[in-house]
């Protein structure tokens, strides 16, 4: 499997291109995705007391949850759609993960496969079907979606749901979607909507078992927009040699992205950690580092850390920093290394 060769549309809002959809062949795209979601754990059939349908408010749950990782769509041929306007998709490969209280959990979706077609059980299927539509009124924009199936992993074990939930992006103008940037400088985005399924507060899942333990709801899901950090970090490692740490990573997009910091922690315990009160010390390895990459490529990266002591065991973490001077600690991805 690999990206198309072809993206479609363009990635200038300033100048869209009429009628991309009936152009764009089949293909894979790829795009970064992240996502805030809140699950309610537990379940009570007390009809008064309890949860029966996640429709009450009580759903909204304490657990709130940023996922972030890769989605792979496969796309038909729009150039031989028997829709005019039309091209069938599929989400082949979501797979966003994150940290909670109560451990690790990864969201998995699609079911790899890549053909338009259901290819797994009839139940238990993660197959996610989408179409993208030309936008009538405005024909250099599309609209998009996904009716998705996902496995949620959590340390209480495997929660699926049996109701699809529509994943819904309005204005695109080519695939894979993108935050894109005017003239001006300014951004705007296009962003995955929340998703909906009638008026439910919540979404039910379900064990293995086909019982019902626990209510899940998207807060926010999408493409990363310009006004947030949105940087597809590909690899980050730390290798010694020499009494001299050489940090290096390498990004898959970056969008709004101005520069990166590589901070340096000594653990309490030699092991790493995310919580900042683990370590004796945090602190920058280096000024910034001017962004390389763009919206739609990324770009390799190096620094090295004179600064450690032969012995001594060393965590290392990178810093986004986007032109408003928000940032985001990519702590999913911190490694450690040992001077020697």
């Amino acid at each position: 499997m690999s990206i198309a060769d072809n993206d479609c549309g363009t990635d200038d809002p300033d100048a869209p291109n009429p009628h991309w959809v009936d152009t764009c062949p089949s293909g894979f795209d790829k795009f970064p995705t992240t996502g805030t979601i809140s699950i309610a754990l537990g379940w009570d059939t007390n009809p008064v007391m309890g949860r029966t349908d996640c429709s009450h408010e009580d759903a909204e749950g304490v657990y709130k949850i940023t996922l972030k990782g890769p989605t792979w769509a496969f796309r038909g041929d729009g150039t031989n759609s028997t829709t005019p306007h039309s091209i069938q998709t599929e989400m082949y490969d979501l797979e966003m993960s994150g940290n909670t209280p109560f451990g690790p959990v990864t969201l998995y979706a699609g079911d790899g496969v890549g053909n338009l077609a259901d290819d797994g059980p009839i139940i238990g299927s993660l197959y996610s079907p989408g179409e993208i539509e030309e936008n009538s009124s405005s024909p250099g924009k599309a609209n998009s979606y996904f009716d998705v199936k996902f496995e949620l992993h959590t340390p209480m074990g495997i929660l699926h749901n049996n109701l699809p939930y529509r994943m819904e992006t309005d204005g695109m103008l080519g695939v894979p979607p993108v935050p894109l940037k005017h003239a001006d400088g300014t951004y705007y985005t296009t962003t995955y909507l929340h998703p909906t399924l009638n008026t439910y507060v919540g979404l039910v899942l379900y064990n293995e078992a086909e019982q019902p333990t626990a209510c899940f709801k998207v807060k926010e899901i999408g493409v990363p927009s310009g006004t947030h950090l949105s940087v597809d970090l590909k690899s980050f490692t730390a290798s010694a040699n020499n009494r001299v740490v050489s940090i290096a990573w390498e990004t898959g997009t970056e969008t709004n992205n101005a520069a990166f910091r590589v901070l340096r922690g000594i653990p309490l315990t030699g092991i790493c950690s995310d919580n900042p009160k683990d370590y004796i010390e945090i602190e920058a390895v280096s000024p910034r580092i001017s962004s390389k990459g763009t919206e739609r490529s990324g770009a390799v990266y190096g620094v090295p850390d004179n600064s450690v002591i032969s012995g001594m065991t060393y965590c290392y973490a990178l810093e986004d920093i986007d032109y408003d001077n928000q940032s985001t600690f990519h702590t999913d991805q911190i490694v450690s290394v040992t001077v020697n």
